[in-house]
Parts: structure tokens; C-alpha cells; sequence
């Protein structure tokens, strides 16, 4: 083996011992640290909104405002006797 490739194992060697967790819990301190099973959500409703995200709430809030969006037929329109001006009419065929 060439002394280039002698180091460059021995490099790898200790990059990997590096790597190696040395650190190990006993269950009552691996107890303090991860949650238990048990108290781990697995519903999102079972979540807490702490970040502030939107909610479905928050989106119909806002939506409710917004222009209605309705697809009919040109024959349809034709027929409707009131057209409402918060609406977008969509003619499909």
C-alpha cells in the first residue's frame, strides 16, 4: 500500500471515529429528553396553531367577500333575469 493511500485511509479512519456517537442515555435521562409514544399527536387536530398558520376559518373569512365563480351553459345566462355583479360567469359549452 502507497503512503498516499496509507493516509488517506487513516483519514478516513478518523473521520468516521469522528462520526461515531459516543453519547449514550440511560432510560430515565432518555425519559427527559424524547417524548413518550403514548403523548406524541397523531391527529393534525390534536395540534396546537402556535406558528400562526392560516386555517380553514381564516380562508372562508376571507373568501366570503371575494366574487362568486359559476360555469353554465350560454344558454343558462341567457335565462338567468338577475345577474349578480359580484359574480364571474363562467360559459362553458
Amino acid at each position: 500500500m502507497s503512503i498516499a493511500t496509507s493516509t488517506a485511509l487513516a483519514s478516513f479512519a478518523e473521520e468516521v471515529r469522528n462520526k461515531v456517537r459516543t453519547d449514550h442515555y440511560t432510560k430515565k435521562e432518555a425519559a427527559a429528553i424524547y417524548a413518550e409514544k403514548a403523548s406524541v399527536p397523531t391527529k393534525i387536530s390534536q395540534l396546537n396553531n402556535d406558528s400562526g398558520y392560516i386555517t380553514g376559518t381564516d380562508v372562508d373569512r376571507k373568501l366570503s367577500g371575494l366574487a362568486k365563480v359559476v360555469t353554465l351553459t350560454q344558454v343558462e345566462y341567457d335565462a338567468l333575469t338577475k345577474k349578480d355583479s359580484n359574480t364571474l360567469y363562467v360559459i362553458s359549452e
